[in-house]
């Protein structure tokens, strides 16, 4: 049961970024910028962007995401980078569970 609510999960999560890129690239940064409800949709694409779909629990992903070195490690100021993405998602992914 558990590994159904987490692919559940996981898939919602694709989901939502997908619709979301696709509504800006359908209606356009310039238009949706123009009005506050636009302006919404923005903001919430630049916090899926900043890892708020990311899956923490996926180690592999996270050091493919965040090793910029190419060295396998997440260091230096790669975890300063790790650390940003997590704190700026971890409060939007504890309310989306099912």
């Amino acid at each position: 049961m558990a590994g159904t609510v987490a692919e559940a999960e996981r898939e919602y999560d694709e989901f939502e970024f997908w619709l979301v890129g696709r509504v800006v690239e359908v209606a356009g940064r310039e238009a949706l910028a123009a009005t506050p409800t636009g302006k919404t949709i923005l903001e919430h694409l630049a916090t899926l962007q900043n890892g708020a779909a990311h899956r923490w629990d996926d180690r592999r992903a996270t050091v493919q995401r965040f090793d910029t070195n190419g060295n396998g490690v997440i260091d230096g100021d790669e975890s300063n980078a790790v650390l940003e993405s997590f704190s700026k998602s971890v409060g939007r992914q504890a309310r989306r569970k099912l």
